[in-house]
């Protein structure tokens, strides 16, 4: 329990924060640090190292970056047109695969 004490974890953060596989105070300063460079500088709390860690999840199975995530609308767009551009060039290859004969006129 040393671990929650430097970090200023009730024993239900540390739980949810070994979810995430941060076990120790490295792991945790390592997260801070990652935060800092997305733009969380003053937040070093384990409160909002775990909603950090939520959005980094959410945004993974999203297919999108943690800062589209947290901006919500606006980028959603950008999201989606990163999935029609996906679907597009996934298209294309299959064209490509299909008749391989073509060439591309740019």
């Amino acid at each position: 329990m040393i671990f929650a004490s430097n970090v200023g974890a009730d024993s239900q953060q540390v739980q949810r924060l070994s979810s995430y596989v941060i076990t120790n105070l490295t792991q945790f300063r390592d997260l801070i640090a990652e935060m800092k460079t997305l733009g969380d500088a003053n937040n070093r709390s384990v409160y909002d190292a775990l909603e950090f860690l939520n959005d980094k999840r959410t945004a993974s199975e999203q297919g999108i970056t943690i800062l589209e995530a947290r901006t919500g609308c606006e980028n959603k767009k950008l999201a989606e047109k990163r999935k029609r551009d996906q679907a597009q060039k996934t298209a294309e290859k299959r064209d490509i695969e299909k008749f391989p004969f073509l060439a591309k006129v740019s």
